[in-house]
């Protein structure tokens, strides 16, 4: 149910608005039902989540510095998130199936998939020989 809650929350932070105010400042409103559904799922502060998809702290030195983002910022920051979280969620699968298919004893096939920019290649080594399918 984990992996699906996180899921569920990469998919409602994708539908979050996030609006300009003035002076090129952005806020995401009060009302907006996906940013509420996201921070319900992975159990965020909203206030502190909203402060943070709209700004930025910089640290120069001993000064910290919060500015606000623009809109194509604070958009890119949302987006950034999304696929953080999703590239997170995926490493910990491919390390969990892979944990479950360790093996001690010797090997006597191999199954594998390879993605090379979307094209997907799945190779099975039988004594050192390979076929692709």
């Amino acid at each position: 149910m984990s992996i699906f809650r996180l899921l569920s929350a990469i998919l409602h932070l994708g539908n979050v608005i996030i609006e300009e105010g003035e002076q090129e400042t952005t806020f995401v409103k009060e009302s907006d039902k996906a940013f509420s559904t996201f921070c319900s799922l992975l159990k965020l502060d909203a206030n502190r989540m909203k402060t943070w998809l709209c700004h930025k702290r910089i640290k120069t030195g001993v000064e910290v510095v919060n500015t606000t983002l623009n809109l194509n910022q604070a958009l890119f920051a949302r987006d950034a998130l999304a696929k953080h979280i999703y590239s997170q969620l995926f490493g910990w699968i491919v390390d969990e199936i892979n944990k479950s298919l360790e093996y001690i004893g010797q090997r006597q096939s191999f199954i594998g998939v390879l993605d090379i920019y979307g094209f997907d290649f799945i190779f099975i080594q039988f004594h050192h020989s390979f076929s692709f399918v």
